[in-house]
């Protein structure tokens, strides 16, 4: 019987060893993805042009994490924790090898996008397991080497892409994912246990997350194209609902700062 205080022991015991492996380096993957390309992306538009996409690498990257992770739980219920996995290691691992290959700017941000889409599943994938795998007194040492995880990868993130970026080689600063993620995809085939799968009646949770993502660019968008828009006390913002419903929103004051902001911001 496991005590109420369970020790740092206990999350490398039996099976759990396994299980603490894969979610911690699936989340120090997705953190390394996003914070290494602070280093590398100079090279990579000096070598392929596309500076004024310059911001759109790490911005497409993130949004596609977001509606990753909010369909991770979907992808996981309709397969399971094995298979689930699996899919948002094949679909980071092929938007590496993309931005690895990449010939031109744009081909890259497609690849970019489906990086974060991966690395977004494998997000929402690892803390189900939290949630699935781990009795309740574990659950916040998991959380703990969870929090810890993204502290190492703020700190490795931009060192790995130094080192590539200073080597004249920014592709390999995409590549180097690969030797990680595939151990870890034969781990989580032969550890994690198979489940039913199970229906849902509701909408894709992807529209959504969609339609958010759609308001947050157009928005920008109005804001550096009309000016006049932030000078007034009351804004009218269109607002996508999860059903795809165009309503009307009025916007207080207190978020014309932001939009000011977005518009003296580059996209």
């Amino acid at each position: 019987m496991m005590s109420s205080s369970a020790s740092w022991s206990a999350l490398l015991h039996g099976r759990r060893l396994a299980y603490t492996v894969l979610l911690t380096l699936s989340i120090g993957i997705h953190a390394v993805g996003l914070h290494l390309l602070a280093t590398v992306l100079p090279s990579i538009v000096a070598d392929l042009g596309g500076a004024t996409f310059y911001a759109w690498a790490t911005l497409l990257y993130t949004i596609a994490s977001i509606i990753g992770t909010v369909c991770g739980g979907l992808v996981t219920a309709r397969l399971d924790l094995r298979r689930g996995y699996l899919v948002g290691a094949l679909v980071f691992l092929g938007g590496s090898v993309g931005c690895a290959m990449a010939p031109h700017i744009a081909v890259l941000l497609l690849a970019r996008t489906l990086q974060g889409l991966g690395s977004g599943l494998l997000v929402a994938i690892a803390y189900n397991m939290v949630s699935e795998l781990y009795a309740d007194v574990l659950r916040a040492r998991v959380l703990s080497a969870i929090s810890g995880m993204w502290g190492v990868a703020a700190l490795l993130g931009p060192l790995v892409g130094g080192m590539f970026a200073a080597s004249g080689w920014w592709r390999g600063a995409f590549w180097v994912t690969t030797p990680v993620l595939l151990p870890l995809s034969i781990l989580a085939w032969y550890t994690c246990p198979l489940g039913r799968s199970r229906k849902y009646r509701a909408l894709f949770p992807c529209c959504g997350s969609l339609c958010w993502v759609s308001e947050c660019l157009v928005w920008q968008r109005v804001a550096r194209s009309c000016p006049w828009c932030c000078g007034s006390s009351w804004l009218v913002a269109p607002r996508f609902s999860s059903g795809g419903l165009f309503i009307v929103t009025p916007m207080p004051r207190t978020a014309c700062f932001l939009y000011s902001h977005c518009r003296s911001t580059p996209l």
